[in-house]
């Protein structure tokens, strides 16, 4: 599998913790990653299924002690549509 057809397919497999969402691939020109595979990361663009996009995403963050202390937010574990 080429690196297009693999980014292809990452575009059009959203993770399934968005399963309940909408979930929309979008370019993040400039955006930093860790560094596995940076130019294959796919970033999407999540919505509530009503079409709503200004709820807020609850998840967690982590501190990476191997990576300069870096914090992330990881798992998102809901959409609250207000």
């Amino acid at each position: 599998m080429t690196k297009s057809e693999m980014r292809a397919y990452l575009d059009s497999h959203p993770p399934r913790c968005l399963n309940e969402l909408s979930a929309v691939p979008v370019d993040m020109i400039g955006a930093v990653f860790d560094g596995h595979g940076e130019d294959l990361n796919p970033v999407f663009h999540i919505s509530c299924k009503c079409g709503n996009e200004t709820g807020k995403v609850r998840g967690y963050f982590w501190t990476n002690p191997d990576y300069n202390d870096m914090t992330v937010f990881i798992s998102p574990l809901e959409f609250i549509c207000p």
